[in-house]
């Protein structure tokens, strides 16, 4: 938030529709703490106990990773996770108009969110858009929905929170970090931060 606020005193930083996401983990204590504005993400790559590690994970962290522990761990499909394997696990969630939360929010705060084929009238806006959870009923035609002012064709975000951007920011893209920390344990090995391009394309 300080960040933000320097960004708008700074004269030097033209902060009219020049917003940017921002992801930070800082280590301390023996913990992580990740601060999140926008949709850039850190993941963990998180190796199940049984090979190469002395003992297994503190209780605490079985507890953030799975109630039944890092042993009962399985994937998508059901199958149990093999002792030595990664299993990537994300630290943050996007901040974006997909999450109905977020949707909500910006409408509150005057925001219309439309895609680029509703805004333009191609398709009609969906009156309904509570009846799906956006974000997993994802446009597979990449025409994701953005932020816009209420009477104008901008500012056009597809994130619903960033750093410097004054005109967005009247609309509810505010730099309010989600924040999330937990204790760091032999097992977690591998940490990725990096922004949407990065995982998307």
């Amino acid at each position: 938030i300080q960040c933000n606020n320097e960004m708008h005193d700074e004269k030097k930083v033209k902060d009219f529709l020049s917003g940017t996401t921002a992801i930070s983990v800082g280590f301390h204590a023996g913990r992580m703490t990740v601060s999140n504005v926008g949709d850039s993400r850190a993941v963990l790559g998180y190796r199940v106990g049984g090979v190469g590690l002395e003992g297994t994970p503190a209780e605490e962290e079985k507890k953030e990773i799975s109630s039944e522990g890092d042993s009962e761990l399985v994937d998508a499909t059901g199958v149990k996770y093999e002792p030595g394997s990664i299993i990537a696990i994300p630290l943050s969630d996007d901040q974006t108009p997909y999450r109905r939360d977020e949707r909500k929010r910006l409408e509150k705060a005057g925001a219309r969110i439309r895609t680029i084929d509703q805004l333009e009238g191609r398709k009609p806006v969906d009156e309904n858009v509570d009846d799906f959870n956006l974000g997993v009923d994802i446009d597979e035609e990449g025409d994701m929905p953005r932020v816009y002012c209420q009477d104008h064709d901008y500012p056009g975000t597809a994130f619903s929170r960033s750093l410097g951007d004054s005109i967005a920011e009247d609309i509810g893209v505010n730099g309010e970090p989600e924040i999330l920390t937990k204790k760091v344990t032999k097992g977690d090995e591998i940490l990725v931060i990096a922004s949407d391009g990065v995982f998307e394309f």
